[in-house]
């Protein structure tokens, strides 16, 4: 587990507070020798900086520069300063929206003063302005005004200090502080002090998640057992990203995604991330992966790439491909912007209907089976295989139906079975492996189709579903269990290095 500090310029700025002897001074952490500095390695304590002054060469600036010259990762960071300090150059003009909002809070019509914490505030409808300046400062105490004249807008955001807060400011921040970094409040097991610390990122209001609740509690119940402390984290807690020594991220990835945006910052700070950024962008692209296959000659259905800024040549399609066949959006998921097309007539009007949300489209022939071999590769070894059947009297394992309104949508799949790895065969297990290795290293489920002997490759999804009583069918809390093995073992081989 990563040290982690909070400094203040002297220990009675925190005397109101729960007493942590991870809180130290500012002279305590100037004088200190870290570990780390001696073996050369880079430094994994996260800093939070509390000083009182973040002016260039005020105590918080020494604090921020002395942190990052060890390789530590500190809130708020140098550069972060440097933004705060041309902050007065930029006005921030308040939307319709927050205009609204303020009106309703604010007592004479024409000025408000608020305090944030870490991004939070007592007026929950800011609640998403504090989050923007946070985002963008890093600071953990702001207190913003807001002016009106025309419009609403910032006139000015200072910095405060803990020592200067009052006793109910003070409340409101030790409540922000527990939320942004459980380390510092959480009582630990009595007995039981974990070597890491790792984050998963879950989304409560996805409609298909990744893993269920009862799969991510069994990820957490496996990590402790390789003594790593897990948590889940949601996407407001973006910043607590440097807590943490590895992320595991089970919400539905896209590159356009927040999900993107939390790989590419923990992979900056310095964590284990599953799955990586890299893999994000190739497999949430059908594109990359259907050119992969062909420049690799892995087997896959007969593909062809359709652009909007080119004439469709539907005689060429029907010739290379015949009817039926399949067309896909480049960045679809669960079968969703994916369609059967019987004939010629279906193809020009659904091709029409795709291109005007991206501007390629992927035509592959149209291949049947009662099932599709779904095959977890991790690290390279694959740890678990499925079979997912396709809906009745429906040609994918999942269907997707428009309700009367037209304005949702249910999903009803098909039938499952989970097998062991030994039993699948070979043929499918060997592809499935060779798929992966011009992805990455991370964790992907890999997705065929059978026929006889002839395998064939239908695409690699990074971030594959790990639900209870379906993936784990056959290897049960195992499954759960080799995930994290293969997290600690490569925590335990970046500690090292």
């Amino acid at each position: 587990m990563s040290r982690f500090s909070v400094v203040v310029d002297n220990l009675a700025d925190w005397a109101d507070f729960y007493p942590s002897a991870d809180v130290i001074s500012l002279a305590q952490y100037l004088n200190e020798e870290t570990q780390d500095s001696h073996s050369g390695r880079r430094s994994r304590r996260r800093v939070i900086n509390l000083c009182r002054e973040y002016h260039y060469l005020g105590t918080g600036y020494y604090c921020s520069l002395l942190a990052e010259a060890r390789g530590e990762t500190v809130l708020p960071s140098l550069q972060a300063l440097g933004d705060f300090a041309r902050k007065n150059e930029r006005t921030f003009v308040m939307t319709s929206e927050y205009s609204d909002i303020l009106a309703e809070v604010c007592d004479n019509g024409v000025s408000y003063t608020t305090d944030f914490y870490f991004g939070h505030t007592d007026i929950p409808v800011l609640s998403k302005v504090g989050k923007q300046l946070f985002e963008q400062y890093g600071i953990p105490i702001l207190r913003v005004h807001f002016v009106k004249t025309k419009e609403w807008k910032i006139k000015s955001i200072e910095s405060e200090a803990v020592i200067d807060l009052s006793d109910d400011e003070k409340s409101q921040f030790a409540k922000a502080l527990d939320t942004f970094s459980g380390l510092i409040w959480r009582k630990q097991k009595k007995n039981w002090r974990p070597k890491f610390e790792m984050a998963i990122l879950v989304d409560p209001q996805e409609k298909m998640p990744p893993s269920d609740d009862v799969a991510i509690d069994k990820f957490i119940a496996a990590a402790k057992k390789h003594d790593i402390y897990a948590q889940c984290i949601q996407k407001s807690d973006y910043h607590r990203l440097a807590e943490f020594d590895a992320l595991f991220i089970r919400v539905t990835t896209a590159v356009t995604h927040y999900t993107y945006k939390f790989a590419r910052q923990a992979e900056q700070l310095g964590l284990i991330v599953i799955d990586d950024s890299k893999s994000i962008l190739r497999c949430t692209n059908k594109i990359y992966l259907a050119k992969m296959f062909e420049t690799l000659q892995l087997p896959a259905p007969k593909t062809l790439l359709l652009s909007n800024f080119e004439s469709v040549d539907a005689n060429e399609v029907e010739e290379k491909l015949g009817f039926p066949l399949i067309l896909k959006i480049p960045d679809g998921a669960f079968s969703v912007g994916v369609h059967k097309i019987d004939n010629r007539k279906d193809f020009l009007k659904t091709t029409a209907k795709l291109f005007k949300k991206s501007s390629f489209i992927i035509a592959q022939a149209f291949c049947y089976t009662e099932y599709d071999w779904r095959v977890g590769v991790l690290g390279g070894h694959p740890i678990y295989a499925c079979r997912y059947y396709m809906v009745k009297d429906h040609w994918a394992i999942y269907k997707h139906e428009a309700q009367a309104n037209q304005e949702t949508t249910s999903t009803s799949s098909g039938g499952y079975d989970a097998i062991p790895t030994h039993e699948v065969p070979p043929k499918v297990l060997k592809t499935a492996v060779e798929a992966t290795k011009a992805i990455g290293n991370g964790f992907y489920g890999v997705d065929l189709k059978q026929r006889g002997d002839e395998v064939l490759l239908i695409e690699v999804n990074d971030n594959p579903s790990i639900d209870s009583e379906v993936e784990d069918g056959y290897l049960g809390n195992g499954l759960y269990n080799c995930v994290m093995a293969e997290f600690r073992q490569r925590l335990n081989a970046l500690k090292r290095d």
